[in-house]
């Protein structure tokens, strides 16, 4: 046998290797079940007159709309949140241990630290009040209960509750440059880009509404602040780079009604927790917070 022989009959196995790792890694389903945080996203609005001119220092403000759909009814007007609303989270501690609870994100960052200590077994509860600074959008709630001898995890669970405020005070991304734009990168303001769990709806007695639904659709509302005109227009935004151009043609409806935005306007975020009853639980639970959405 010749060395072009032996050479053939070596690189054979090598092929094939390379092949099958080809396969492996060219062809992998490389989705996961988080959010794409590797997706690039924009959303560009432009703002002319109808002589195409660029108009400057608009009050751009927009929010995602969403539907609460319930085995009963096909769609449920989310009524809940047009008054001002701190929600409630109710957990049970079946025994003294540490206790942790804390907001994220849906890209995983910190947002606020509930509870950080070792408490007594009962039925506990915390006080969200969102302040201005938070941004509307869905949140994870996490609780994870530790022995304190043996830092044993006892008990873990995560609720989504959700921020939403159709209020154009409350929810302005920008003004208009001189060019008549603005651009928003902020991705976590349209939660329909995201792989979103299960989202509960409850009123304000913690009584379940159904599921709560976030459309592609998003309601924006352009204010010229010194004249309190205003237009308003749906627009659907997806992942990807979103461009949209409009003519100012706005219609004199008096001044917005902010009684929902003054009053949290004039609130800090904060975090209350309170024990309901010492009465000792048979089971850990972290229930879902109330009401939801809130804002």
């Amino acid at each position: 046998m010749g060395k072009h022989t032996y050479a053939a009959l070596f690189s054979l196995p090598v092929l094939v290797l390379g092949a099958i790792g080809y396969l492996l890694t060219g062809c992998s389903d490389n989705t996961t079940n988080g959010p794409d945080l590797d997706t690039d996203f924009s959303v560009q609005i432009t703002v002319q007159d109808d002589q195409g001119n660029p108009l400057q220092d608009l009050q751009v403000s927009c929010w995602n709309c969403l539907d609460i759909t319930s085995s009963s009814s096909d769609c449920i007007n989310p009524s809940i949140v047009t008054q001002p609303s701190q929600t409630v989270i109710q957990y049970d501690i079946v025994i003294g241990c540490l206790v942790q609870m804390y907001l994220l994100d849906l890209e995983g960052n910190h947002i606020a630290t509930a509870v950080d200590a070792i408490q007594s077994a009962g039925y506990w509860s915390v006080m969200w009040n969102a302040g201005s600074d938070v941004p509307c959008g869905v949140y994870s709630c996490i609780l994870e209960t530790t022995d304190t001898l043996s830092s044993e995890l006892l008990f873990s669970d995560t609720i989504y509750p959700v921020l939403w405020r159709p209020d154009p005070t409350l929810t302005v991304v920008g003004y208009t440059s001189a060019l008549g734009s603005v651009n928003i990168a902020d991705r976590r303001i349209f939660p329909n880009t995201y792989k979103l769990p299960v989202l509960h709806a409850t009123d304000p007695c913690g009584t379940d509404q159904g599921l709560i639904e976030f459309s592609n659709s998003v309601h924006f509302v352009i204010t010229d602040t010194a004249s309190t005109e205003y237009m308003t227009f749906d627009s659907t935004i997806t992942l990807g780079e979103n461009h949209y151009t409009v003519v100012w043609n706005p219609s004199k409806c008096g001044q917005i009604d902010t009684t929902i935005s003054r009053t949290i306007l004039e609130r800090e975020n904060s975090l209350k927790t309170i024990k309901a009853d010492p009465i000792i639980p048979d089971e850990w639970r972290l229930r879902q917070n109330y009401p939801n959405p809130f804002n």
